[in-house]
């Protein structure tokens, strides 16, 4: 690991080992967050910026060893899409490379489970890299992400739990329904969202 990451996944470590949670926990990450995108050139190597077979993936950089929260780089190739997911946990996001067209969501059919799930847009966002936004329950934890760029886009991410722990379903906007969408560890330190239950 180098030099930078450890000193980002130790700060990390030190404001969740201060008991700091939710909005607060992610304000005390933006510092760490804005060092560690201002040496993330020079701390990655070129597979941790780099997508996989044209597709979008992650890139583990780091997993607290007490499944609080993992590190990874995700890469959007051009034109490629998330679809629009949940995160059932906090998150803290840094632009790093490239264009992160980001569109936020909000439940609006008053239910809690997986099923009858409607949701309505609330904002669209093109983030620049150094930009760093967050994912925040209970109303700030739905949105897509698309590059709408010609050059890969590349993001750090911060997120609660560890990676193939993470509470993250995929919204199935004709079926209304939201579906597992974990996180895999495919080797390699690559990470891939799959969608579970689709027809």
């Amino acid at each position: 690991m180098h030099d930078a990451t450890r000193t980002f996944a130790d700060a990390i470590t030190e404001i969740l080992d201060r008991g700091l949670e939710g909005a607060a926990a992610i304000e005390a990450m933006r510092p760490a967050m804005a060092d560690f995108l201002g040496a993330a050139d020079a701390a990655l190597t070129p597979t941790q910026v780099a997508g996989v077979d044209g597709a979008a993936a992650g890139h583990l950089l780091h997993e607290d060893p007490e499944g609080r929260f993992h590190i990874m780089t995700v890469v959007f190739p051009p034109g490629t899409s998330s679809g629009v997911h949940e995160h059932g946990c906090w998150g803290i996001i840094g632009y790093l490379r490239g264009l992160d067209e980001e569109a936020t969501y909000r439940r609006v059919d008053a239910g809690s489970d997986a099923d009858g799930v409607e949701l309505e847009k609330v904002s669209e966002v093109t983030h620049q890299p150094g930009e760093i936004s967050r994912l925040l329950p209970p109303d700030e934890m739905f949105h897509r992400v698309r590059n709408p760029g010609v050059d890969d886009g590349v993001s750090i991410h911060v997120l609660c739990m560890g990676a193939e722990d993470h509470p993250h379903r995929f919204w199935d906007r004709d079926g209304r329904r939201l579906l597992p969408f974990p996180f895999r560890k495919l080797g390699g330190g690559v990470v891939r969202a799959e969608v579970m239950g689709a027809p």
